[in-house]
């Protein structure tokens, strides 16, 4: 298993949508939510991720883990 840790931001940033989805909420169920589905469904790998808040109940960053994905 593999993880990687982005900001928020960051994460926008790469996926370039920075500008979009102020509401955490949307930006979970519209990208994060959708794409772990259709990569499950299309692919070998698949992914869960941890939503870490450091001093608020705000989200700020986003841990990945990559993992195979197993039919079952």
């Amino acid at each position: 298993m593999k993880q990687k840790t982005f900001s928020l931001q960051e994460l926008k940033e790469i996926l370039g949508v920075e500008n979009n989805y102020s509401k955490y909420s949307n930006f979970k169920n519209k990208i994060l939510l959708k794409s772990q589905k259709d990569l499950e469904m299309f692919t070998d790998i698949r992914f869960t991720f941890k939503e870490i808040s450091e001093n608020s109940r705000r989200v700020e960053k986003i841990q990945f883990s990559i993992h195979p994905n197993t039919p079952t």
